[in-house]
């Protein structure tokens, strides 16, 4: 018995003449930028609890400290997202950048699951205390469903990504190609500024192992 293919419906979202035209650093156009990669998650994954993971989303930005929700995506994602979509000449609904959204959405939900993590760690090592001991396992129980709903939702969004990608919607497929995609948004370890020109002069070229190259060498 086969499993018949999900069927993707992607709408349409900022068009690459929009992109060009707007400045990928200012607050307001990362935070439409933010919403369109939203929405591309939930499109990849409509029975994926996206908008339940949301709120657990954080980062740190340089100038409003910590920051949740869809700006956490806005100073982690947008930027890179945008830029990529910019040089490359795609639009937000390409399906390079509906790729690249699903993606940084699942790298999102991978830092939260580490907080998590990280608290419940110190609650069982005596570093994170309570004044009452229901205090304490109300935490633990809370923070096991957060889990769970992560969990959840990063499995539905990684199986809507893998058929998305066999449905052909990626090309040219390859491996290389498919961490290009996923590492662009958001790199470890390397400045994004540094490596830009590069990266995008080798995609230009078609050479996709030239720009996975770069982006190994300098570590991510």
């Amino acid at each position: 018995m086969t499993t018949e293919a999900q069927e993707f419906k992607i709408s349409p979202k900022l068009p690459h003449s929009t992109i060009i035209k707007l400045n990928i650093a200012h607050d307001e156009t990362r935070k439409v930028i933010s919403s369109d990669i939203i929405q591309n998650a939930r499109e990849l994954a409509p029975t994926a609890k996206i908008d339940d993971v949301l709120p657990l989303f954080m980062a740190m930005h340089y100038r409003n400290g910590t920051v949740y929700n869809w700006r956490a995506i806005a100073a982690t994602g947008a930027g890179g997202i945008g830029q990529t979509a910019r040089e490359r000449r795609w639009s937000m609904h390409t399906p390079e950048v509906v790729y690249m959204s699903g993606s940084h959405v699942i790298w999102q939900i991978d830092q939260s699951q580490a907080l998590l993590n990280d608290e419940l760690a110190q609650i069982r090592d005596g570093t994170r205390t309570f004044k009452l001991e229901e205090a304490k396992f109300e935490r633990i129980s809370r923070n096991a469903a957060l889990t769970a709903t992560l969990t959840d939702t990063k499995t539905v969004l990684a199986e809507a990504l893998a058929s998305y990608v066999e449905q052909g919607y990626i090309k040219p497929y390859s491996e290389e190609y498919l961490y290009i995609l996923k590492t662009l948004p958001t790199p470890k370890g390397i400045s994004w500024h540094n490596l830009k020109k590069k990266v995008f002069t080798a995609l230009e070229r078609g050479d996709i192992s030239r720009a996975y190259n770069i982006i190994k060498q300098a570590g991510d």
